[in-house]
């Protein structure tokens, strides 16, 4: 069943925020879009709060809602069933592990609703889930899928961001083997590809595994059995020193504080102005080692302008063609090669546009390779 998608009047839930600013700054300005936050901060804002669902009123009469809150605080879920329910599409820009299982969740408690929710949107998740989903294409037979989120820690991000992060040192890392959900020790070093795809750097430095929500998007689109989702820090060998830590805060749950205030600190205010460069990876493989491999690998070098174009992106995607309705993820809705061109186009607008590069190698044998670069 499909509803025709026609978005041109959009409601952003924390528009205030570090990624919201970049949200509306990014939409079309043919489209009618009203920011929203907690408190009224002006005459064209409106007053919405996840935590009071008599407040949801003022999402009826928008097309579209992107929620770019701090949803570790507040669960979305209840706005999500609303907008579900008016046949509104709702955009979750969330990284929260929690946050989207409990969306993904609604999938049984709506099965064919009059609206959308278009769960994890953005570049982790969201252009990850679509890169992870291109390497799926590439490699028949496939039976496991990894994606490697590869960042500086030099550059600034928000406050939702540095509790992500300061809670990744604290809780267990999950990942799918053969289709059961398994947890190792938070910031366990992990280094899960072929030797056919791992680049000197890799192997020498291993990535630490985590558990980002693409875990759970990409068990359910793809069926995969084997996923594992980590996260490297740039410069490379820096990513040796978050399983100690995480060690220390295993044994010390004070010290998950102190390290939540320091990322606050330096990420999310002394650094807040510098651009986050990100290498996003997605792997598919079989794990006996027959059958075809593919990578992809994408860099950009503003992670947060990439995010907001990214969804800007796919609301203009959406806005031109026939929209399933119920729940979805990223990977189930686009494609790379319709995504990656949109969020170019709008980043070229911008007065310091963020460069989005990708490159894919796909192995059909261990002598076989073929490998394409784009801009």
């Amino acid at each position: 069943m499909v509803q025709q998608s026609n978005i041109r009047r959009v409601l952003v839930i924390g528009a205030a925020g570090f990624l919201g600013r970049r949200i509306v700054a990014r939409m079309p300005a043919a489209w009618d879009v009203v920011p929203a936050s907690r408190r009224r901060r002006g005459d064209r804002w409106e007053v919405i709060d996840l935590a009071d669902p008599a407040r949801f009123i003022g999402m009826r009469g928008f097309d579209a809602v992107v929620n770019a809150s701090d949803s570790a605080h507040v669960s979305p879920r209840a706005a999500a069933e609303f907008c579900l329910q008016e046949g509104v599409l709702f955009v979750e820009a969330a990284h929260d592990f929690r946050r989207i299982r409990e969306l993904l969740e609604l999938r049984t408690t709506f099965p064919e609703p009059p609206g959308a929710v278009l769960v994890g949107m953005g570049v982790f998740p969201g252009l990850t889930n679509v890169l992870a989903r291109e390497a799926y294409a590439h490699a028949t037979g496939a039976d496991s899928l990894a994606v490697c989120v590869s960042v500086s820690v030099m550059s600034g991000a928000g406050r939702s961001m540095c509790r992500h992060m300061a809670d990744h040192m604290r809780c267990p890392a999950l990942y799918f083997d053969l289709g059961e959900l398994r947890q190792a020790p938070a910031m366990q070093a992990a280094s899960p590809l072929p030797a056919i795809l791992a680049s000197p750097q890799e192997v020498l430095h291993p990535a630490a595994l985590v558990s980002f929500p693409e875990l759970l998007m990409l068990r359910e689109s793809t069926g995969v059995g084997s996923i594992c989702t980590m996260l490297r820090l740039q410069p490379a060998w820096l990513t040796r020193t978050l399983r100690p830590t995480a060690w220390l805060v295993e044994r010390a749950p004070l010290l998950q504080r102190g390290v939540e205030l320091g990322l606050i600190a330096g990420r999310g205010v002394l650094c807040r102005s510098m651009p986050a460069h990100l290498t996003l990876t997605a792997a598919a493989y079989r794990r006996d080692g027959a059958g075809p491999t593919a990578r992809v690998d994408a860099t950009c070098d503003d992670g947060v302008g990439c995010a907001a174009s990214a969804i800007v992106a796919g609301l203009e995607l959406l806005s031109e063609r026939r929209l399933p309705r119920g729940v979805l993820t990223p990977d189930e809705v686009f494609t790379w090669s319709d995504l990656s061109p949109r969020v170019a186009a709008n980043e070229a607008q911008k007065r310091r546009p963020c460069q989005l590069r990708w490159t894919m190698a796909v192995h059909d044998a261990p002598l076989s390779e073929r490998v394409s670069a784009h801009d």
